[in-house]
């Protein structure tokens, strides 16, 4: 009997697959149990030194040092020094530590940033939004045209932050003119294929977008939590504010002339292409006596010509209530049931396959 253990009691998406694990006929034992097949973990928990080392054939949920992604400064890193055409579709992002304690001389010092660069791009016509490196929820962001606001924000809140140029252009949903971001699910399997789950969500404003009113959150920054908390008008113009792949390809077709298969989808999956494959070496386990599966969420902006940016990638993404049956299931048949099968991933038609690593020359982008 195969057997697993899940750590993660937040999660929705691991507490559905642990459900149908058991259905199959899984066996779940105590969270601090060893000797394991799965482990279902939280993901900055995870005890990756104790993995490998008993007779049982091991597989993770969360690729180890998956942060190079998931940290938005990282990930600024990671881009600069692996991925040549990041700027591409990747908005000028600055890094900016805050200040630290005053030297011997009594003067107030900062740890070697972007600082001196972000002062020259900002020339007080730009717009710039600031992100703490790390957190979710659309919570500790600015947006402003000012340097200055820019070091007494960072430096009040004692943490490093990513400044991004904001896209002030963005495409606009009817009715009033409402921004939104397209969420992907990607998963990447134990052997470094790559595949896209078939359906996504847009998760829109509740307010019209006043570009000069940067006051007005909710209007700039659409995540849901922010969205509930801030807005009067959630749920107003969709259900739970959010939009599916098929009635985004109508709206792309009738408002914009566009095709969500022709003109978006293709950006969208290379981008996702050229983040992770520009950290495999990092990643990978195949070298290890354990291995690794992991779903990401990529997040995207489009402004009013189609072009596709990347926002962020998210390393332990929450799953529309809509589609986490479905996808907690296709994520089963896709990476968990073939691992232990010891077979090629089949899967369930859910997911997408968009790259094989055994067949690295023949790059799929279906």
């Amino acid at each position: 009997m195969l057997t697993f253990i899940r750590r993660d009691s937040n999660s929705t998406l691991y507490k559905a697959v642990s459900d149908y694990l058991i259905v199959l006929g899984w066996k779940c034992l105590n969270p601090e149990s060893m000797r394991f097949n799965l482990i279902l973990g939280d993901r900055n928990k995870l005890p990756y030194s104790r993995l490998g080392h008993t007779n049982a054939v091991q597989l993770v949920n969360y690729y180890r040092g998956n942060g190079i992604l998931t940290r938005k400064a990282a990930l600024c890193d990671m881009l600069r020094q692996h991925c040549p055409t990041h700027h591409q579709w990747w908005p000028a992002t600055m890094v900016i530590n805050p200040k630290v304690v005053e030297n011997c001389m009594g003067v107030n010092v900062h740890k070697d940033d972007d600082s001196d660069a972000l002062e020259e791009a900002m020339d007080g016509l730009s717009v710039w939004i600031v992100k703490p490196t790390s957190g979710g929820k659309g919570e500790g962001m600015l947006i402003t045209r000012s340097f200055s606001d820019v070091k007494r924000f960072v430096d009040s809140s004692g943490t490093r932050h990513a400044v991004q140029r904001y896209v002030t252009n963005p495409m606009l949903l009817p009715p009033g003119g409402r921004k939104f971001d397209v969420r992907c699910w990607v998963l990447v399997d134990h052997n470094y294929d790559i595949f896209i789950y078939r359906e996504g969500v847009l998760r829109t404003s509740s307010e019209v977008y006043e570009p000069d009113n940067f006051s007005d959150t909710p209007a700039h920054i659409t995540n849901h939590a922010l969205q509930v908390e801030a807005s009067e008008n959630f749920g107003k113009f969709e259900i739970s504010n959010e939009i599916f792949f098929e009635e985004f390809s109508d709206i792309l077709s009738r408002e914009f002339n566009l095709s969500f298969q022709e003109d978006i989808l293709p950006q969208i999956k290379t981008i996702i292409l050229q983040c992770l494959l520009s950290v495999e070496d990092h990643l990978s386990t195949n070298d290890l006596s354990y291995s690794s599966f992991q779903l990401f969420g990529f997040d995207f902006l489009l402004d009013d010509s189609g072009k596709v940016f990347l926002l962020e990638i998210n390393g332990a993404p929450a799953l529309s209530e809509r589609l986490l049956s479905a996808c907690s299931r296709s994520l089963v048949h896709q990476t968990i049931l073939p691992y232990f099968a010891h077979g090629s991933s089949q899967g369930d038609g859910g997911f997408i396959n968009i790259y094989n690593h055994s067949d690295e020359k023949s790059v799929k982008m279906k």
